[in-house]
């Protein structure tokens, strides 16, 4: 039954699926993976009408954690 269990954070994964749920959520998701320590970067995916929800939440945590002076910027890929 232990296997069947998931996790609320993929730690094995620096992927975040982007849905219908607030951009803050996404944030707040972003944060944690960066904060613990495995990963410096972050992939957002997302799909029609929830890639404008991905770039906010990209563009929030950017703004809001990272836009000090000499801080790295994001890369968008397609």
């Amino acid at each position: 039954m232990v296997e069947k269990e998931k996790k609320k954070i993929d730690t094995d994964s620096n992927s975040i699926y982007v849905g219908n749920k607030p951009p803050m959520n996404y944030v707040t998701a972003i944060m944690a993976l960066l904060n613990s320590g495995s990963f410096t970067e972050v992939v957002l995916k997302a799909r029609g009408n929830a890639i404008s929800r991905a770039v906010d939440a990209a563009e929030i945590t950017h703004n809001r954690f990272f836009n000090k002076r000499g801080s790295q910027t994001h890369r968008y890929r397609n």
